[in-house]
């Protein structure tokens, strides 16, 4: 993996901590903690899968694992916002779903893009490893 790349992991993971620290600081460091569970794990699989250390994972499955785990982050914080407002969680979803469909789609988009920038990130990674396997 070349210099640039690793900065760019190192960016976006940097970024990644940055926004739960500020939801963390937002709602509460319980919200906080299942954030940082959800970020770890995801980021752990990425990095095992875009490396090629799981193989019998395609793209499309990648792609529904990350749109799964958005969905579980995403209704993290809706139920931080639905805590703090004192009302019920099915409201702050259908109100969300109702006043911002378009965010929904960006999200489940960007886990699709998010999967091929990892995918893109270890290129090189996973053809030494697919090597070493073969060797």
């Amino acid at each position: 993996m070349g210099i640039i790349k690793k900065i760019l992991l190192a960016i976006v993971i940097i970024a990644g901590v940055l926004n739960i620290s500020r939801q963390a600081h937002e709602y509460g460091l319980d919200i906080g903690l299942q954030l940082l569970t959800v970020f770890i794990m995801s980021t752990t699989f990425l990095w095992r899968w875009a490396s090629g250390h799981l193989p019998h994972i395609g793209k499309p499955v990648a792609i529904t694992i990350m749109m799964v785990t958005m969905l579980i982050a995403r209704v993290i914080v809706e139920y931080a916002i639905a805590d703090l407002l004192h009302v019920d969680l099915v409201e702050v979803i259908h109100t969300s779903l109702k006043y911002s469909p378009w965010l929904w789609l960006a999200m489940f988009l960007g886990s699709g893009v998010k999967v091929f920038f990892w995918r893109w990130l270890f290129a090189g990674v996973h053809q030494e490893n697919r090597s070493d396997v073969t060797a």
